[in-house]
């Protein structure tokens, strides 16, 4: 199983053996290894929908898209289609994070080869821009005094 294009799941079977499933090789075999293979990539195609069948919390995203304000500045609201966030999202809950607090520039720097983004086209002041956000919304908080970030139990439990 494999992405393509950076939107499409494919899932594909290799097979060494096609003895293990009672064939010979050769091309008059080839018809009835296509409808084994397809039949097993059918199965582990339903088995992948049932166990990714989220039921999402509607209320929750309509929440965060909602603005909020911090003293007497008012922070726009989070919208879960927007392609920044939700890289800074996945990023912040790469299993790293929860062991210790990422520094910006080393957010951004992930964020930029994981993504293979040129520096410009993500600044480092649009990463701080939305983890302003992050943080606005409880999502997100600082590290003491420092300019590193940990996701609180809230953005945990909001993944």
């Amino acid at each position: 199983m494999y992405e393509k294009f950076s939107t499409f799941l494919r899932v594909e079977i290799c097979v060494n053996r096609v003895k293990d499933f009672g064939l010979n090789k050769g091309l008059e075999n080839l018809k009835r290894l296509r409808q084994v293979l397809t039949a097993a990539t059918d199965r582990f195609a339903s088995f992948e929908a049932q166990a990714l069948n989220v039921h999402v919390d509607f209320p929750l995203f309509q929440r965060l898209a909602l603005p909020v304000t911090v003293g007497k500045t008012k922070v726009p609201g989070i919208k879960i289609h927007d392609t920044r966030l939700l890289r800074l999202m996945e990023m912040l809950l790469h299993e790293g994070s929860q062991i210790q607090s990422w520094r910006t520039a080393e957010i951004h720097e992930r964020i930029i080869k994981a993504f293979g983004l040129a520096q410009e086209k993500y600044t480092l002041t649009q990463l701080r821009y939305d983890l302003r956000k992050l943080k606005a919304h409880g999502l997100l908080e600082r590290q003491g005094k420092h300019y590193s970030y940990r996701l609180t139990e809230k953005g945990h439990a909001s993944d």
